[in-house]
């Protein structure tokens, strides 16, 4: 957000501002007369100002001032932070390189480009003591994206290439970088505090509301009450159902134990009972049941596609009868939640399956159910017994998940338990679920804030040899769009 007129520091933009107007993202075409064989300046010229002009704004959007060299040696001016609550400045200054261009820089995407810096300027900016940025711009869009030189080109195999590679989602220069540019020129130890810029947020849980149930619950006497003997027996007996539960000598269900195979365990009649009584009821046991039989339903829904762990106590996708890739529609493309992994000595042998997984849990708040996601993974040696390494296959992608991974996850299981994308053939379903729950918060969270250091070669090459911790059928590593907090 930009501030009033009269909270926005003075800018010294270029001079020929005053002979093309107000700064406007074709600045660098305005028309200038010439006579012919008089003094020109060149195109190129031009677009350097038109970038220089578009730090100026950007940097007074951020509440900070900017200071242009008239010398430029391979810095064209500097950042002086500024407190946006006070207005007062600190003489605290981050060096700035521009590079504009109208042209597409070197491999530019919607989402990267690259950019290999001149030897000289490299050793310049790294000579010094104070924080260098360089910032690459595209004034005639009023685009620019930013790179800190010395967290950069802190490994020496990056300092050997000189080659920055940009991410345009995370590293544009506009207001929401001003509390990273302050982090920079902030000395260590020093307790400088600069306002958070006003801004809200939406946050999302991995909360997944329970919209709608059958209307009853129905309960029916049991002659065979242990559950350990009570379910092998039913199967026999061709009940395939698993929606219920057992309690005090009672079987409770959301269906009326009408399916052939249930009478000879049966000591009387089924009764039924509105499920509100249940869902709404206060006491901690009765809530315990419902979060019972909400799982044990919710199973009994996607049991073509989903097997319970009774020792982990959690749901995982089951192997394909072949031992191939299992896949579900996604927002772009397939995604792999079943896939065998070849091991790596003898790559014709398979090293372990990798099941995606979920512990479900239910918390009841107020009128409302949630279904609670907590997304993790199965590790098999052959897509049903558990692998001897799976504990440590799980520590390892745990250490290279990130916020994306995790977010994707939850977001995948949300869709595939709301039925987003069912398929012919897939079976009715006994609960409906909402969207994830999601909160406003009045200040927002600047997410650079929670990221590490640059990543070393050495790293980058050691997570290029870990499989994607989401995987699409394509075998590209994808995540979901979108910057979300999860809770």
């Amino acid at each position: 957000m930009i501030e009033s007129a009269a909270a926005v520091p003075a800018i010294a933009l270029p001079a020929f501002a005053s002979v093309c107007g107000p700064v406007s993202p074709h600045l660098y075409n305005c028309p200038m007369r010439r006579a012919s064989g008089g003094k020109r300046i060149s195109s190129s010229h031009v677009i350097g100002e038109a970038g220089i002009a578009l730090i100026a704004l950007r940097t007074a959007e951020m509440g900070h001032v900017w200071h242009q060299r008239q010398t430029d040696a391979g810095i064209d001016g500097e950042i002086e932070l500024r407190d946006r609550a006070t207005g007062e400045v600190r003489n605290l200054v981050v060096m700035v390189q521009s590079k504009a261009s109208d042209q597409p820089f070197p491999g530019e995407t919607d989402g990267s480009f690259h950019y290999i810096v001149d030897a000289r300027d490299l050793e310049y900016w790294l000579g010094g003591n104070a924080p260098v940025i360089l910032i690459c711009s595209h004034p005639r869009s009023q685009e620019a994206w930013w790179v800190h030189i010395n967290a950069w080109f802190d490994d020496p195999a990056r300092q050997k290439s000189r080659r920055v590679v940009f991410d345009k989602g995370a590293q544009a220069y506009n207001s929401e970088a001003a509390e990273a540019i302050a982090r920079l020129a902030a000395p260590a130890g020093s307790g400088i505090y600069l306002g958070l810029a006003p801004r809200g947020e939406t946050i999302i849980s991995n909360l997944l509301p329970l919209e709608a149930t059958p209307a009853r619950i129905f309960s029916v006497p049991l002659n065979e009450t242990r559950l350990d003997q009570l379910g092998p027996a039913l199967r026999k007996s061709g009940v395939r159902r698993s929606d219920w539960i057992v309690h005090g000598g009672q079987s409770y269900s959301f269906g009326d134990f009408a399916e052939p195979g249930w009478e000879p365990f049966l000591s009387g009649a089924a009764e039924s009972r509105p499920a509100e009584e249940w869902l709404g009821n206060e006491d901690s046991q009765v809530q315990r049941l419902c979060a019972q039989l909400l799982t044990r339903s919710l199973l009994d829904d996607l049991h073509h596609e989903l097997a319970w762990h009774g020792k982990k106590k959690l749901i995982y996708f089951k192997a394909t009868r072949d031992l191939r890739p299992r896949t579900l529609p996604g927002k772009a493309r397939e995604r792999v939640v079943f896939k065998g992994y070849p091991n790596k000595k003898d790559p014709s042998r398979v090293a372990y399956y990798r099941h995606s997984a979920l512990r479900l849990g239910y918390v009841h708040d107020g009128d409302t159910w949630y279904a609670q996601l907590d997304p993790t993974y199965v590790f098999t040696s052959d897509g049903r017994r558990d692998s001897l390494y799976a504990a440590d296959n799980l520590a390892g992608i745990r250490r290279l998940e990130k916020a994306a991974a995790v977010e994707g996850s939850v977001r995948m299981w949300a869709s595939y338990i709301r039925g987003d994308k069912r398929r012919i053939g897939d079976p009715e379903r006994t609960l409906t679920f909402g969207d994830l729950r999601e909160f406003e918060a009045e200040f927002g969270i600047d997410d650079s804030g929670w990221r590490g250091r640059p990543r070393s070669s050495a790293e980058v090459s050691e997570e290029a040899d870990v499989e994607p911790v989401w995987e699409a059928a394509d075998g590209s590593g994808a995540t979901d769009d979108g910057d979300w907090t999860l809770l």
